[in-house]
């Protein structure tokens, strides 16, 4: 027990040994019950409900091809704040933060390298992580459910697939725009046969 370096056992209880380690106790304190983050792996899908002004707090790993963090709401709406340096980030306190409202899709955010100052905080010298990032997520209705994913590498933004040769160059394509190329294609046989 932690407790027994600074106190002494006196009875049913622990005696101060001196008034001096009063801060040290409270630190102790602190430190073990008040800072506690769940660890969360690289890829990660977490469900939850949370109350109003209700907080979580997380920490999770980046491994040097990044994450992006996706979080959504089936219900109610949720804050997160997420922070390299500040182990509960909130409202004041946060590197980023982001909002997910019930109905208006995914909210997401990419952390890479450039989001860590070097030595900001332990960087592991096999590699393995970039950094640590801590968020919370903070209910903002009565109830709110909500879905935070942790993707690997940057998904933020469409990645385009090999190039295709189509008979007149080279293009490259994306699943958007090949979903746009079908889509014109049926238009245009619609209108073939109505003619």
């Amino acid at each position: 027990m932690p407790m027994h370096g600074i106190a002494g056992t006196g009875g049913a209880g622990a005696t101060l040994a001196a008034f001096y380690t009063i801060p040290t106790i409270g630190a102790t304190l602190q430190d073990t019950a008040c800072d506690q983050s769940a660890e969360l792996p690289p890829l990660a899908e977490l469900n939850g409900t949370i109350g109003e002004n209700q907080t979580q707090d997380f920490a999770q790993d980046i491994p040097p091809e990044g994450t992006t963090i996706i979080l959504r709401t089936a219900k109610g709406t949720v804050a997160m704040y997420g922070s390299a340096t500040v182990r509960t980030p909130n409202s004041a306190l946060n590197d980023f933060n982001l909002t997910a409202t019930e109905g208006q899709g995914p909210v997401l955010i990419f952390i890479g390298f450039d989001f860590f100052v070097p030595n900001q905080n332990d960087m592991e010298a096999n590699n393995e992580t970039i950094g640590t990032v801590y968020f919370t997520i903070e209910g903002k209705q009565a109830t709110n459910v909500f879905s935070l994913v942790s993707a690997e590498g940057d998904v933020t933004k469409p990645e385009p697939t090999q190039p295709n040769y189509n008979g007149v160059g080279m293009v490259t394509t994306t699943v958007s725009y090949i979903a746009l190329i079908i889509l014109n294609g049926v238009i245009i046989a619609r209108l073939a046969i109505a003619l």
